[in-house]
């Protein structure tokens, strides 16, 4: 289970059998399957770079560039995502 580093009542939880599931105030908004990939939709990458994808029950997939998962100094760990839109999302770990 991960929150939201800008937004602590979001949280995203991925779970063995490629699923990810989304929550929102403790509710659970919506399901995904996920994998990670070098392709994704009509997008390749050229690089060593991993494309999250989504797919939700309406078969619409998201491509999510998947930054990685970092362990601080500290020992938390943290995961990173930039959106398709661009945006970075970091989330720390909590379970």
């Amino acid at each position: 289970m991960w929150v939201s580093n800008d937004d602590n009542l979001w949280k995203i939880e991925f779970l063995e059998n490629n699923i990810r599931k989304d929550y929102y105030e403790g509710v659970l908004e919506d399901t995904y399957t996920y994998s990670l990939t070098n392709t994704c939709d009509t997008n390749t990458s050229f690089s060593n770079d991993l494309f999250l994808k989504t797919i939700d029950s309406d078969s619409d997939i998201t491509c999510d560039v998947f930054n990685g998962i970092h362990v601080g100094n500290n020992g938390i760990t943290t995961l990173s995502i930039t959106s398709e839109k661009g945006s970075l999302n970091l989330f720390t770990r909590i379970q």
